[in-house]
């Protein structure tokens, strides 16, 4: 097993509304303030800034355009 996999959790409805009850649906934001921040190790941590104004697009072409030689051959 994956190491994510070991966290999924499920919770049933009756779960659900109990922890509600108690509170505990609310994020800890003292708790994640306290973890370290990344240290640009991983290449999804995106510590760099995106500059948006920049940034180009692919342009999305018809499907019929994107079909692979082998089945253009086929429609010929």
């Amino acid at each position: 097993m994956s190491k994510k996999s070991d966290h999924i959790v499920s919770f049933t409805a009756d779960e659900l509304q109990a922890k509600r009850a108690r509170g505990e649906t609310a994020s800890d934001w003292n708790k994640a303030a306290q973890r370290p921040l990344p240290d640009g190790g991983d290449p999804d941590d995106a510590m760099e800034a995106i500059d948006w104004a920049t940034t180009v697009l692919p342009i999305r072409r018809p499907d019929a355009m994107q079909a692979s030689p082998r089945a253009a051959s086929r429609m010929d």
